[in-house]
C-alpha cells in the first residue's frame, strides 16, 4: 500500500469514529469528583443518632434502651464534639468504650441537672481554669472526669472547645460594660504596654489602661494581649495600638503611653498624634544598674563561675558532706539537714 493510501485511510477512520469510542469532547470533559463524607470514628455513634431539635439546630439523640424498654432519647446540642455524649453514656447508662461496666464498677444513676444548673456548674469550672491559669486540656483528662463523676454523677464535664466558647461569650458580654464604665468615670487615661516574643516565636503585645475616677481611686484594666504581625517596626506597632484604642473607644481619652526604652516603641508613640511617651522607670533603673556594674564585670563573672561549680551534682554532694562534718561552720543543728544556697537555688 502506498504512503498516500495509508494517510487517506487514517483520515477516513479518524473522521468516522466507531460508536463505542468516546468523542473528543468527552475526552476533555473534567471528571466530576464524588463528594466524600467524613467517616464517623467515635464509638458513641453506636448509641447516638444525629437529628434536629425544634429550633432546627443539630443535636445528637441517645438510642440506648432503658430498663423499662423505652429509648433514652436524651438530646444534646451537637457542634462536632462527642464529649457530652461520652459523658452521658458513662454517667447515665454505665457504658464506656469497652462496653457495659460490671455492677461493682457501675456509677450511681441520678437524673441529670437542668440546663440552667448545668450552665452554672460549667461557669464555676471555667472560673477555676481562668483564676488558676490552667490549660483548657485539663477537662479532657480521664482522671479529672472520673473525679468529677464521683463528686456529682449528674454533671456533664464540658470539653475544651466549650470552655473556650464560655470565655468568648463572657468577654463579649463584659467588654461593652467596661467601655461604658471607662467613658463615664475617666477624663483621661494612661496606657502601659510591652512587646515580647512567645515560645512559638510570635510577637505579642499587652496593653493596660490606668486612670483615676472622681474619688481619686486608681483603676487598672487589661485591655488586650494579642498577636502583632512581623516585622515589629514602629509603624506596625502604632497601627496595632491605634486599632486597639478605637476598638475600646478610648482614643480621645489617651494622653500618655508608658513603654520601655527601645527605639521602635519610642518611635511608635511619636506616630500616635496627641499622645506623649513616658519611659518605664523600672527599665531605666535596670539599665542604670547594669551600666553601673559594668566596671565589676570580671568579678561578677568569677562569682557566677563559682556558683556554677558548686551547683554541679558532684560538688553539691561534697559540700553537703563537709557541712555535716563541721556543723558549727555550717550553722545548723545536728538533727537537721544542711541547706545549700547559691544564687537563689536551694538544695536539701
Amino acid at each position: 500500500m502506498s504512503r498516500q493510501s495509508q494517510i487517506t485511510s487514517f483520515l477516513t477512520t479518524s473522521s468516522n469514529p466507531s460508536p463505542s469510542a468516546p468523542s473528543h469532547e468527552d475526552l476533555i470533559q473534567p471528571s466530576k469528583k464524588q463528594k466524600r463524607t467524613r467517616k464517623r470514628t467515635s464509638w458513641i455513634w453506636e448509641h447516638f443518632i444525629k437529628d434536629l431539635n425544634e429550633n432546627n439546630e443539630p443535636v445528637i439523640v441517645c438510642q440506648v434502651i432503658k430498663e423499662d424498654g423505652t429509648k433514652c432519647n436524651v438530646q444534646f446540642k451537637h457542634d462536632g464534639s462527642t464529649s457530652n455524649g461520652n459523658s452521658h453514656l458513662w454517667s447515665a447508662h454505665q457504658i464506656t468504650k469497652v462496653g457495659l461496666q460490671p455492677e461493682e464498677k457501675q456509677l450511681n444513676v441520678i437524673e441529670k441537672h437542668t440546663e440552667k444548673r448545668q450552665t452554672e456548674l460549667q461557669q464555676f469550672l471555667t472560673n477555676w481554669i481562668v483564676d488558676d491559669l490552667l490549660p483548657f486540656s485539663v477537662v479532657n483528662s480521664t482522671s479529672f472526669r472520673i473525679f468529677c463523676n464521683e463528686l456529682d454523677p449528674t454533671f456533664l464535664v464540658p470539653e475544651a472547645k466549650t470552655i473556650k466558647a464560655i470565655i468568648h461569650k463572657a468577654y463579649n458580654y463584659i467588654q461593652p460594660k467596661i467601655i461604658e464604665q471607662i467613658i463615664k468615670e475617666a477624663t483621661s487615661v494612661s496606657l502601659t504596654t510591652d512587646l515580647w516574643t512567645g515560645r512559638n516565636r510570635k510577637g505579642f503585645i499587652g496593653i493596660t489602661c490606668s486612670y483615676l475616677d472622681s474619688d481619686f481611686t486608681l483603676k487598672e484594666i487589661i485591655l488586650t494581649v494579642q498577636y502583632v504581625r512581623y516585622p515589629h517596626t514602629a509603624e506596625n506597632i502604632a497601627e496595632c495600638i491605634e486599632n486597639i484604642l478605637n476598638q475600646w473607644k478610648i482614643r480621645h481619652l489617651t494622653t500618655t503611653i508608658i513603654t520601655n526604652n527601645t527605639s521602635n516603641m519610642k518611635k511608635c508613640v511619636k506616630l500616635l498624634d496627641g499622645i506623649s511617651w513616658i519611659g518605664c522607670f523600672s527599665h531605666t533603673l535596670q539599665l542604670v544598674v547594669g551600666k553601673g556594674l559594668f566596671v565589676a564585670r570580671n568579678l561578677i563573672l568569677r562569682v557566677k563561675r563559682l556558683i556554677d561549680f558548686f551547683m554541679t551534682p558532684k560538688q553539691s554532694e561534697r559540700l553537703t558532706v563537709i557541712q555535716k562534718e563541721y556543723p558549727s561552720l555550717a550553722n545548723y543543728e545536728d538533727d537537721e539537714e544542711p541547706i545549700v544556697c547559691f544564687n537563689e537555688y536551694f538544695i536539701n
